[in-house]
C-alpha cells in the first residue's frame, strides 16, 4: 500500500500525462515539473498523477514515500534505482553510472514497463 509523501505546490509545466508512475525533474519555472528525458538529469520524485497541460497540479511522490513507479528493465527487489531516458526506472550500477541519480529502492522485482512499489530516497549519485 501506498505511503504517499506529496511535494507541495507542484504543477506540470506541459502535458505529462503519459509519464504517469515516472521519475520528473525540475522544470525552468518555480515548483514547475517535467519528464526526465536524459538518463543524467536530476530526479525530484515520482509522478502519481497524470496532468495533461502546463499548470496542472502535478502529484510527485518525494523522499521517504512508498509508491507506484514504472520500470525500464528487470529489477530485483532490494535494488538501488535510477533512471533511463525515459524516466522508467532501471537497476543502478554502483562504480559504473556515476553521472546517474539514484531515486529509489525496489520493494517489488518486476521486468520492463511493470509497475511496482518502491521507497522513494534523495537524489544521489549512483557512485
Amino acid at each position: 500500500m501506498a505511503n504517499l509523501q506529496l511535494i507541495p505546490g507542484l504543477s506540470a509545466g506541459a502535458d505529462i500525462s503519459a509519464n504517469q508512475f515516472e521519475a520528473v525533474r525540475q522544470g525552468a519555472a518555480d515548483l514547475e515539473v517535467r519528464a526526465i528525458t536524459v538518463n543524467t538529469q536530476i530526479p525530484i520524485g515520482i509522478l502519481q498523477n497524470n496532468p495533461n497541460a502546463a499548470g496542472q497540479g502535478a502529484e510527485v511522490a518525494g523522499p521517504g514515500s512508498t509508491c507506484k513507479a514504472r520500470l525500464g528493465g528487470t529489477v530485483t527487489r532490494g535494488d538501488l534505482l535510477t533512471v533511463d531516458g525515459d524516466g522508467e526506472l532501471v537497476t543502478a550500477t554502483a562504480g559504473t553510472d556515476t553521472t546517474r541519480y539514484v531515486i529509489a529502492q525496489a520493494l517489488q522485482s518486476g521486468v520492463d514497463q511493470d509497475v511496482v512499489m518502491v521507497l522513494v530516497g534523495f537524489p544521489a549519485r549512483a557512485a
